[in-house]
């Protein structure tokens, strides 16, 4: 039976993969977050935006609500500002966990290879030992026939 001796390893290799994995997820979540922030920050700027025209169209026309709606709306584009940036570092941890799943990946890959090679070895070397086993059998028939 083919005992694979590096079989700890690649299960270490494995786990790793696995945490790789759950790692990118995480950071696939956080980005999925910032995004959402930000269409949510955008719509905001847009009622905002929407809110001041129809007040001034109506004809009544606050100044004192117009500037307050003003600083709301430059509070928001801070916001949006802020949470765009944010998106970019994601976005960086992001392409490095890809990166990190995709070396783990290779890693195991490697290691799979490995094994099955040194499995379909071990398989020949026990066809060729069965043949030779056979052939000793047969010959040791065939010389039995003949003395008798």
């Amino acid at each position: 039976m083919f005992n694979f001796r590096l079989k700890p390893l690649q299960k270490i290799r494995e786990n790793v993969r696995r945490e790789r994995q759950t790692e990118l997820a995480r950071a696939l979540e956080a980005e999925a977050v910032v995004r959402g922030k930000i269409e949510s920050i955008a719509h905001d700027i847009a009622g905002t935006k929407e809110e001041g025209r129809k007040l001034a169209s109506e004809g009544r026309i606050n100044v004192d609500f117009l500037v307050g709606l003003r600083r709301h709306e430059a509070y928001l584009l801070a916001q949006k500002q802020e949470a765009e940036q944010k998106l970019e570092q994601v976005l960086t941890e992001v392409e490095r966990r890809r990166l990190a799943v995709a070396e783990a990946d290779k890693e195991v890959k490697i290691m799979e290879k490995l094994h099955e090679k040194l499995r379909d070895k071990y398989d020949a070397e026990q066809s060729a030992k069965e043949i030779v086993a056979f052939d000793e059998i047969a010959s040791q028939r065939a010389a039995g026939r003949v003395s008798d």
